[in-house]
């Protein structure tokens, strides 16, 4: 059995590709993502304190509010959902297996938020998971 390949880290150079300094995870002969993470509060999602997105080059940006009262607990709580979540859509882009229909995003969503609570199951659900009570499930 070979071992499982490592990520190699390395500060970018500043092309104009990706931003100074973005930090960017490589994975030996493999694609390679950006990965820039910053405090931006107007990113964040307010609920959340943090927020992120996955450029049309597959590269993720994530953002943070650094003025919560409770940023670190934030941070510990949703960064690994938010990693994953973002990963799964990184890796639909760069595969070309993504649309920008509605009902492309609509199931895109699903299935990031799905592989992210695959891969921490013991994590809390994402509020906007089960915006709907069981009666309400049920009436639609």
């Amino acid at each position: 059995m070979s071992r499982p390949e490592t990520p190699v880290e390395r500060i970018s150079s500043g092309s104009s590709k990706r931003p100074p300094n973005a930090r960017v995870l490589t994975y030996r002969g493999k694609a390679s993502c950006g990965f820039d993470v910053r405090p931006n509060p107007d990113g964040a999602i307010p609920e959340a304190g943090v927020g992120a997105y996955t450029d049309r080059r597959g590269n993720i940006h994530v953002s943070w509010d650094p003025t919560r009262v409770d940023v670190r607990e934030n941070l510990l709580a949703w960064i690994p959902l938010i990693v994953a979540h973002e990963l799964n859509h990184s890796s639909r882009i760069r595969a070309h297996a993504s649309g920008n229909t509605l009902g492309d995003v609509i199931v895109s969503e699903g299935m990031a938020d799905r592989f992210a609570h695959q891969v921490y199951p013991h994590r809390q659900q994402s509020p906007w998971d089960h915006a709907l009570t069981k009666a309400q499930e049920r009436a639609y």
